[in-house]
């Protein structure tokens, strides 16, 4: 009975063991790769061991790699292209960490950390992701204005990336479709945080949801999470956020060219322009943006809120601080569809605003149940 149970044991760990197509982990400064079939490859060149396994799988039906703990210093990028035409994609490649204890990191100059192109579909999942101060995107969803989606379905979770590149956001991502990001964390001192970009000439791409996401960007100009798209036929669109959470950016969330993205909850503070939506003459606008709740703190002669004369149908709905150092909305918007808001305040008397359109409606709902409406002047 003894023995049964140790071979039962063994079996168990070995079904453990052999859970994911590849492993690869650092042993004395050398990447280590054993497939499930037995296939064992080491290099010192991190990105050479984890590429070869996508490779692999690449040429079959997907798979799954588990990265163990430890640092994975990269000298190239690590790059997904999508290998079948089927759209949905029915094959998929999950790469998983063991939570922030697995650490990518890409010092190589002009390089990005993670790339994916071509309609792959993805999983990334529990790891820590540096994007040194020479090489660019953490995170990058490549694609041309010609091409197809980067991605087509796929998740990001439990992912912190952290940059200190000079020419990239930490995460980029273009012209994905069908994404699910339960948890992402982003952290960028000298660039955007996240870009969320369309650059399709005949496709609105985006159609995806967001959990809770924390991204961060410093000097100006530069936004926690900037939305974007180059063709005004085009926009970036249909995406949810259920949590953005942004401290010390000087952008919190900026648009310049979206359309029908809903933020059920945002908690923006300490930013010079929290919220900053805006388009162009020959880019386009950004319309039909919903914030249904939340909190928003513009730093010291900041302004809380700014649609720009490119903006039109957009819903503002938060708790917004007030006072003389601060204007709460600029709205410059005319002959679009009219934006529109209902904030909650303090009511310190300061519920400063610039309004360029007397037909664009504010209510400011103040703690002690008393109210301002500009439409009863």
């Amino acid at each position: 009975m003894k023995k049964l149970l140790t071979v039962l044991l063994l079996l168990c760990y070995a079904f453990t063991v052999w859970a994911q197509d590849y492993q690869i982990f650092i042993d004395n400064g050398v990447a280590k790769s054993v497939s499930i079939k037995g296939d064992v490859f080491t290099d010192r060149d991190v990105s050479k061991v984890i590429n070869r396994a996508i490779s692999n799988l690449q040429k079959e039906t997907g798979g799954s790699i588990e990265l163990g703990s430890g640092y994975f210093f990269l000298n190239d990028e690590i790059t997904i292209t999508g290998w079948t035409n089927n759209q949905p994609p029915n094959a998929q490649i999950t790469i998983t960490g063991q939570g922030y204890s697995t650490q990518l990191v890409q010092n190589t100059k002009g390089k990005n950390g993670i790339v994916v192109r071509n309609a792959a579909s993805i999983v990334l999942k529990n790891m820590y992701i540096y994007a040194g101060r020479n090489s660019k995107a953490g995170i990058l969803f490549d694609a041309d204005e010609n091409s197809k989606a980067s991605v087509w379905g796929g998740t990001i979770d439990n992912i912190f990336v952290q940059s200190n590149s000079l020419t990239d956001a930490a995460v980029h991502l273009k012209n994905f479709f069908d994404l699910n990001v339960p948890h992402l964390s982003v952290s960028s001192s000298d660039n955007h945080g996240i870009i969320l970009e369309n650059i399709s000439k005949t496709v609105s791409y985006g159609n995806s949801n967001f959990g809770f996401i924390r991204s961060v960007a410093s000097k100006a100009p530069y936004a926690g999470l900037f939305l974007k798209s180059s063709n005004a036929n085009s926009p970036i669109n249909l995406m949810t956020f259920q949590n953005y959470q942004c401290v010390g950016s000087y952008r919190g969330i900026y648009s310049m060219v979206s359309a029908r993205n809903v933020f059920q909850l945002v908690d923006i503070e300490d930013a010079f322009q929290p919220i900053y939506l805006d388009g162009s003459q020959l880019g386009g606008d950004t319309r039909y943006t919903k914030i249904m709740g939340g909190y928003i703190l513009a730093r010291d002669n900041g302004t809380a809120i700014t649609n720009t004369l490119y903006t039109g149908g957009n819903e503002i709905n938060c708790f917004v601080e007030d006072d003389q150092n601060r204007i709460l909305v600029s709205d410059a918007s005319q002959y679009r569809p009219i934006n529109s808001y209902n904030l909650q305040t303090f009511g310190r008397g300061a519920e400063r605003v610039d309004i360029k359109s007397p037909n664009i409606p504010i209510r400011f709902e103040r703690v002690d149940g008393s109210f301002f409406d500009n439409r009863n002047k």
